[in-house]
This record gives structure tokens, sequence and C-alpha cells, in this order.
């Protein structure tokens, strides 16, 4: 996340959307329930955008906002989040979903290292949590 807002942009490919077309996109039609931000520190703003591109999502009116608070480590990401989507399929409430991953992780004894929080304490919920 930049000091300057519209500087700041996600890339897809070889696109990019600037935090200004958040709010053009229409994603409050029809609603827009969950939007999972996997990338590093997409929770993170500044002083003047303190939740950073996960603000601007719910600013704009997605409902709730899968991100992380720092610099994630891919093979913990990777595994966090295909849990946190194997619960959400059981489980309706995200917040719990993300908290049953999260606690996946550190039951986990196939993988001592992705155990540890490093791998998998930075991700949050924006905005609705259910």
């Amino acid at each position: 996340f930049r000091s300057n807002a519209s500087d700041s942009y996600i890339q897809f490919g070889k696109k990019r959307l600037g935090l200004g077309k958040f709010e053009t996109l229409g994603l409050e039609q029809p609603p827009v329930n969950l939007l999972v931000l996997s990338a590093c520190d997409t929770a993170l703003g500044n002083e003047q955008y303190e939740l950073g591109f996960a603000g601007f999502a719910y600013q704009a009116k997605v409902q709730s906002v899968l991100a992380s608070l720092l610099a994630v480590p891919q093979n913990g990401t990777f595994k966090l989040l295909k849990s946190f989507y194997d619960h959400l399929n059981i489980v309706p409430i995200k917040a719990e979903a993300l908290r049953l991953a999260q606690v996946e992780m550190l039951k986990d004894n196939s993988n001592k290292n992705l155990s540890h929080p490093y791998y998998w304490a930075w991700f949050t919920i924006v905005g609705n949590p259910w």
C-alpha cells in the first residue's frame, strides 16, 4: 500500500485495478458476500487509510473481506485458505471458518513449520464476520 492511495493497485495478470476503481465496480449490485485478498499486506494501510485494500473493498460495499496484516508466506497461505474454504462449506460464519482453519494449522503435526503462527496468524476478516 503506497502512501498516496491513488498509486496503489491490485495486479490481475497484466491488468491493474487501482483503489479508486473499487467504488465504480458496482460490488453492491448484486452484493459481494466475500472477497479474499490473499496477497501480502492487503489489510494494512497507512495513517490515512488504515485498512488498506480491505478497507477500500468494504467501503465499496463488499460485505466481508478476508485479508492479511503482514507479508504472508505462500505455502502457509495456500494451506490456510484451503482449510478456510473447506470449513466455510460447513460453517456459515466466516470468522468461525477462519478460526477453525487457524486452529487446524496450529494442531497439524504433519508439517511442524506450518503449525507456527508465523504462517497463518496474519489473516483477518474486515466487515461482516457472518
